[in-house]
C-alpha cells in the first residue's frame, strides 16, 4: 500500500516533489488513509497500481491537490490518476493527462465521496466508465474545468455519473470526448452557468445555452 508514501491517521504535506515509476496494490504514489493530505506543486507520472489510485489513493481522509500534474499513471481497476473512496477530495489548478484505468475513472475515480474541482484540465485520459472522471453517489462540483480528448469504452468519455449521483457544473468546457454512450457526459447535471458541452447524448439537466 502506497508505492511512494503510505500515511495513516496522520497529517501529510507534500510540496514541489516528483513521484515517478512507483507501483503498489493501491496508491502508486501516495496512499492516504483516515488522515489529512495536502499536495502542492508536485508531479505524479508513470506510477501504477494493481487495484486503485495510480497516482494517489485517498481513503476515509481529506485530500487537497493544488498546482500539480498527473500524467501516464495507470490503475488495473479504478482511478488512473487519483481514486477517492469515502473521503473528501479537492483539486485546484491541476492537470490530468494520459492516465488510464481498466474499469472506472481514467483521471479520477470518486466513490461515495465529495469531490470539488476548480481551474483544472483533463485530456487524454481513458477507461471503460468516465474517461476523465467517474463519480458516484455524492455530489461532485466542477468549476472552470476543461475536459477534452478523453475517452471511455462504454459510458462517459468526459464524465460518468453513477446511479443516484449528480454533478454541479459551472463555467466549464466538456467537449471533444468519446464514448459509446454519453460521449461527453453520461448522467445527471445541475448546470449552473457558463458551460459548453459538445454532445448532449446521455446527459440530463443541461440548458440549451450549454450546448456548443
Amino acid at each position: 500500500i502506497g508505492g511512494g508514501i503510505s500515511s495513516e491517521d496522520g497529517s501529510l504535506s507534500v510540496a514541489s516533489s516528483t513521484f515517478i515509476n512507483n507501483s503498489a496494490n493501491n496508491g502508486g504514489g501516495i496512499h492516504n488513509t483516515s488522515g489529512s493530505l495536502i499536495i502542492t506543486d508536485s508531479i505524479f507520472t508513470d506510477n501504477s497500481v494493481r487495484v486503485s489510485g495510480g497516482g494517489v489513493l485517498n481513503t476515509n481522509g481529506t485530500a487537497t491537490i493544488t498546482n500539480s500534474t498527473f500524467s501516464n499513471n495507470s490503475a488495473a481497476s479504478y482511478g488512473g490518476g487519483v481514486s477517492n473512496g469515502n473521503g473528501n477530495l479537492t483539486i485546484v489548478s491541476s492537470t490530468f493527462a494520459d492516465n488510464s484505468a481498466n474499469q472506472e475513472g481514467g483521471g479520477i475515480n470518486n466513490y461515495q465521496s465529495t469531490l470539488f474541482i476548480v481551474n483544472s484540465t483533463f485530456s487524454g485520459n481513458s477507461t471503460n466508465y468516465g474517461g476523465a472522471i467517474s463519480t458516484g453517489r455524492r455530489n461532485t462540483v466542477i468549476v472552470n474545468g476543461t475536459l477534452n480528448g478523453n475517452s471511455a469504452n462504454i459510458r462517459g468519455g468526459g464524465v460518468f455519473i453513477g446511479e443516484n449521483g449528480a454533478i454541479d457544473l459551472s463555467n466549464s468546457i466538456v467537449a471533444g470526448n468519446a464514448a459509446a454512450e454519453g460521449p461527453d457526459i453520461f448522467g445527471e447535471v445541475n448546470s449552473l452557468s457558463g458551460n459548453l458541452v459538445g454532445d448532449p447524448q446521455g446527459v440530463l439537466g443541461l440548458w440549451a445555452s450549454d450546448l456548443l
